[in-house]
């Protein structure tokens, strides 16, 4: 990574080696307008280990949605270009949609302290939504290169 790619990480709740590190740091490069690379080449993999799930995943999970819808705020009604009024209405979809289903599946039923179960299945449902675009844009736009093996 080049150095001027750095300023695309700044002011961010995520650093390397944090939970959803991996989806932050492509995302915001890209985002931003940076070229992403995709490595093909096996020179390091990644250590199989057991799964760490608990509930502050959805900690992070809000954190990267509100991360990607805040990025994208900052770029919406930039012009008036077919493209732009294209991502302006994508953009308001998506924000509109995660805040129904974070309230749902945060705020708390009528006299209790907690949230709807199926508001938690659909918050929860959205995010792994989320997670499977994520990936895809990511790697549907990165440009693939091998490192040239010597002999």
């Amino acid at each position: 990574m080049s150095g001027d790619v750095l300023e695309a990480f700044a002011d961010s709740p995520f650093c390397m080696g944090m939970p959803f590190w991996d989806y932050w740091m492509p995302l915001a490069a890209l985002l931003q307008g940076y070229q992403l690379k995709s490595l093909e080449s096996p020179v390091a993999l990644h250590v199989t280990h057991e799964t760490r799930w608990d509930n502050s995943v959805y900690f992070f999970f809000h954190s990267l949605v509100a991360y990607v819808i805040e990025l994208c705020r900052k770029t919406s009604r930039r012009d008036e270009s077919a493209a732009a009024r294209q991502f302006d209405l994508l953009f308001d979809v998506l924000s509109h949609t995660y805040n129904g289903v974070f309230a749902r599946g945060t705020e708390p039923l009528a006299g209790t302290a907690a949230p709807d179960p199926v508001g938690i299945a659909a918050l929860a449902d959205f995010y792994d939504r989320f997670q499977e675009v994520a990936v895809h844009h990511i790697k549907s736009r990165a440009t693939s290169i091998k490192l040239i093996e010597s002999t």
